[in-house]
């Protein structure tokens, strides 16, 4: 018989001197007892909150999946797994893969012939396992609550600040950096003064030597001291403000003109959310139909970020095309753009033409959203089957994974569809009508425009566009596809009829 040992120490057994080291040795010396074969060893030290715990979670069912060992032997149940769904992993593999649970501090085996009782007790430990992991949770929260209240921060402290242990050794306390805390102050008044952008702020900072713990400052990073109430007395718990004990560094006043203004300028503001690429929903590759996807990345010698496009070559590995700077796609966008035409009829014309498309396109849309909603709801049944197949042993794990692989490349596609969908509703036509009393400079329109007046731009008039070795064949959105005709006639010199 073939066994998997997984070891996991909490940081309370820890502090009590009991060391994974030595709940190893109690589960190889079960495992001899048992003569069980041991052919894997899991040792995870760490909370399984953490990312690494989880990993090697991840790669214990994996193993057991793909090597299909006789028993999993832990010292205790919540050693396993304080996580529920966790739980109903390891209970399926019993029942599904024919695993036994060796539990040795109970001297107990789970497997998929025991009696009801037991595997309910064995499902139940497990769960009065998290049930412990939310009480701790919840009484840290209360208890770093009231401290906030008490006005001590239960928390790292802010640039500026330290964390140290008052004279008696058993109380923590935040204290003045003494080489922090003028820079910080300097920050504040160097803004309410203005003058100064968040950006050549940072940049200031950085030069006089202000760090966040040892990298330079960033504008998100100084965003975070510039709204913080606690350099003036206060600090924010759990979305309430607490009168602190620790010494202010500005005043009340001087962190009220300093939001002033970063209310004035929020405009130019470093945005909080992930990294958006303008021209990634629209395009496609032209040589393996699959999604063209963008990543930023640093010059070589720190020369500044760029921005790349690229195919994902999900369906094709040696897909020809090329990578794109951000540029040379704008570049193209640009000159497709200035292909439009419009004169004063035709303008009048689109914007009856956009009034009387609007409530039919609203019935179409809803329509398309719920037969892709169904077919959401088909793929992901699709994928549970053939996964529950899987751990049935009706078909082979190389079987398996073509199988889902395309299943889940078809969920991908309808999950873009869908998004898809709900950004591109009848708003557009209300930008649209709004950009025909700019189309007769539409390209130096676009060229001028800042990102953000980029992307309105471009979520009017395009629907999708191909990308091919350099050339960009852009499908247009109704009525402006009539433009691009006009246009394209135009540049030619096409005589057209009336």
């Amino acid at each position: 018989m073939k066994g998997v040992i997984w070891v996991r120490v909490s940081s309370i057994d820890q502090s009590a001197g009991y060391s994974p080291d030595a709940q190893l040795r109690a589960l190889r010396e079960a495992a001899t007892r048992k003569s069980i074969e041991v052919v894997k060893e899991f040792n995870v030290s760490e909370s399984a909150k953490t990312s690494e715990a989880r990993k090697q979670f991840r790669e214990l069912i994996q193993f057991i999946d793909e090597y299909r060992p006789d028993y999993l032997i832990a010292y205790a149940i919540d050693r396993i797994t304080r996580n529920p769904e966790d739980l109903n992993t390891i209970h399926n593999l019993i029942q599904k893969n024919g695993l036994s649970v060796f539990v040795v501090d109970q001297n107990k085996i789970v497997s998929k012939s025991s009696d009801p009782m037991e595997k309910f007790t064995f499902l139940m430990f497990g769960n009065i396992a998290y049930l412990d992991n939310m009480r701790r949770a919840a009484n840290a929260k209360m208890g770093m609550l009231e401290k906030a209240r008490g006005g001590t921060f239960p928390s790292k402290a802010p640039v500026g600040y330290r964390n140290t242990v008052d004279a008696t050794g058993q109380k923590r306390t935040v204290i003045v950096d003494p080489v922090k805390a003028p820079l910080v102050r300097s920050a504040f008044e160097l803004y309410a003064q203005g003058g100064y952008s968040l950006s050549t702020l940072r940049d200031e900072l950085n030069r006089r030597g202000l760090r966040q713990k040892t990298t330079p400052m960033s504008i998100y990073g100084l965003e975070v001291i510039l709204h913080n109430p606690f350099y003036y007395g206060s600090l924010r718990w759990d979305k309430q403000l607490f009168k602190g004990t620790h010494e202010p560094l500005i005043s009340v006043d001087l962190f009220e003109r300093v939001q002033a203004r970063l209310k004035e300028n929020q405009s130019y503001a470093r945005p909080k959310s992930k990294k958006v690429f303008i021209f990634k929903r629209y395009l496609r590759c032209g040589y393996c139909r699959t999604a063209i996807t963008a990543e930023e990345k640093s010059g070589a010698h720190k020369s500044g970020r760029y921005r790349y496009y690229k195919c994902t070559r999900s369906k094709d590995r040696n897909c020809p095309q090329p990578v794109y700077k951000e540029e040379q796609i704008d570049k193209m966008f640009s000159e497709n753009i200035g292909k439009l035409y419009i004169n004063p009829d035709i303008a009048e014309k689109i914007r009856e033409e956009l009034k009387r498309s609007h409530v039919d396109q609203q019935v179409s849309d809803k329509k398309e959203l719920q037969r892709l909603r169904m077919e959401e709801t088909r793929k992901t049944n699709h994928l549970n089957l053939l996964y529950t197949d899987r751990l049935d042993g009706t078909i082979t794990k190389e079987q398996y994974l073509e199988k889902q692989a395309v299943i889940q490349q078809e969920l991908r596609g309808i999950q873009v569809d869908i998004e898809k969908l709900g950004r591109y509703n009848a708003k557009y036509r209300e930008e649209g009508s709004a950009i025909i009393d700019l189309l007769k400079d539409f390209k130096q329109t676009y060229d001028e425009a800042d990102e953000e007046g980029k992307a309105v731009i471009l979520s009017a008039v395009i629907d999708r566009a191909t990308l091919r070795n350099g050339d960009l064949f852009v499908t247009w959105k109704r009525p402006f596809d009539a433009l691009f005709v006009l246009g394209e006639g135009v540049l030619t010199g096409t005589k057209w009829r009336a």
